[in-house]
C-alpha cells in the first residue's frame, strides 16, 4: 500500500505535468487549470501527513536514552553535577 506522502507526490507531480501539456498546447488551458487543482491537492496532503506523521512519532527526549540530562556544550559535555548524578535512569 503506498503511503500518503508518495501519493501527494504522484499527485503533484501528475498535475505538474498537465500544466506543462497546457503550456505547450498539447492540452487546452481547462485541462492545465485541472493540473494545477491536483497538484494543489498534492501539497495539501503532502503537508498534512508530514503533520500527523510528526504527532504519531515516539518522544525521544536524551533523558530517556541515558545522555546525560544536562551537559554544558562549551565544556564539552561536562555538567555541573556529581558523575553519579549525569545519567538519568528510566
Amino acid at each position: 500500500m503506498i503511503d500518503h506522502y508518495k501519493f501527494a507526490w504522484l499527485l503533484w507531480i501528475g498535475g505538474t505535468i498537465l500544466i506543462v501539456l497546457s503550456w505547450d498546447g498539447t492540452v487546452s488551458p481547462e485541462v492545465g487549470w485541472t493540473g494545477y487543482a491536483i497538484a494543489l491537492v498534492g501539497v495539501g496532503v503532502s503537508y498534512f501527513s508530514r503533520i500527523q506523521a510528526k504527532l504519531k512519532k515516539p518522544d525521544h527526549s536524551p533523558t530517556t536514552r541515558g545522555i546525560p540530562a544536562s551537559t554544558n556544550m562549551a565544556t564539552g559535555g561536562e555538567t555541573d553535577r556529581p558523575s553519579d548524578e549525569r545519567f538519568v535512569e528510566r
